[in-house]
């Protein structure tokens, strides 16, 4: 005995405008240049900030990771600070 099927689960992936199709692709691929941006920017602050703890220290070698973890928590709250000010503007 043949199984026949309708096929119209095949067809139906095929109805979506390509129109549609594109403009999510430009949509998602703005997004995610939006969130490349945006840690290319956080990444900066936190090296700015790693390295003024360098220079605080009098430029010792050997406290490269502790620095970066210390501006990454810094750069971190101030950017919750921002984000939290932008949600709540009544404050």
């Amino acid at each position: 005995m043949k199984h026949q099927t309708s096929g119209s689960s095949a067809t139906h992936a095929q109805r979506v405008p390509a129109k549609k199709v594109a403009h999510a692709a430009t949509h998602a691929q703005a997004a995610g240049q939006q969130q490349a941006g945006h840690a290319a920017e956080r990444e900066a602050m936190i090296r700015q900030a790693a390295y003024l703890c360098y220079e605080r220290r009098g430029c010792a070698y050997g406290h490269e990771l502790e620095d970066w973890l210390a501006a990454e928590a810094q750069v971190d709250a101030e950017l919750a600070r921002a984000a939290q000010a932008l949600a709540s503007p009544g404050r």
